[in-house]
């Protein structure tokens, strides 16, 4: 597990910030899927004090009601140049994708063919909860300061997964994938077992 783990953590570090960065154009597009409230301006990895975080720029595309505060777009209010800020570390975009293969590696195989497979079926199922996840947690923490300050007793849906998400669920993910993956490939690794079971 030590070992798996080393590797997975050296290969966020060597190419976490490019593979977030490369996945920004996909981000926005599910973004702009799940928040029609809003418009985004900017997307990209940046530097962030020690570390690197995935940095969006969005704008309200309208006018919102929140508990009957109006919240107007920033770009309306101050001219052309307002915008918030949201962002999240390269590590929290990555941290399900990562436990996924901490135990896709750490689980003795039968053989390299093996790995290789439960590489090859762990790599879709990263990238779906990385494009799935990454896009609502942003959203959530776009939210959160004005339901807390306007609506306080309110929670939705997108706010409650995002805490879920933050209070260990993204790692709880990840090793329920990397469990699920291994279990598949264990299972089809000898068929005659299978059916004896």
């Amino acid at each position: 597990m030590v070992a798996a783990s080393a590797l997975v953590f050296a290969l966020k570090w060597a190419i976490g910030s490019a593979v977030v960065q490369a996945l920004t154009p996909a981000f926005r597009a599910v973004y702009s899927g799940i928040d029609a409230d809003v418009r985004v301006i900017d997307m990209r990895v940046v530097r962030k004090g020690a570390g690197e975080a995935l940095s969006m720029r969005v704008d309200l595309a309208r006018e919102i009601r929140i508990n009957g505060y109006v919240l107007q777009p920033l770009g309306r209010q101050l001219g052309a140049g307002g915008w918030y800020e949201v962002t999240l570390t390269v590590g929290g975009v990555l941290q399900s994708a990562l436990m996924t293969l901490v135990v896709v590696l750490a689980w003795p195989a039968a053989s390299m063919r093996a790995m290789a497979l439960r590489i090859a079926l762990a790599m879709p199922l990263c990238l779906g909860v990385v494009l799935l996840n990454t896009p609502m947690a942003l959203s959530a923490n776009l939210w959160r300061p004005f339901l807390d300050e306007l609506g306080p007793n309110t929670l939705t849906p997108l706010v409650a997964w995002d805490r879920l998400m933050e209070g260990g669920g993204r790692l709880l993910i990840g090793v329920l994938l990397g469990c699920a993956v291994v279990r598949w490939q264990t299972g089809r690794e000898d068929p005659r077992r299978e059916r004896a079971g």
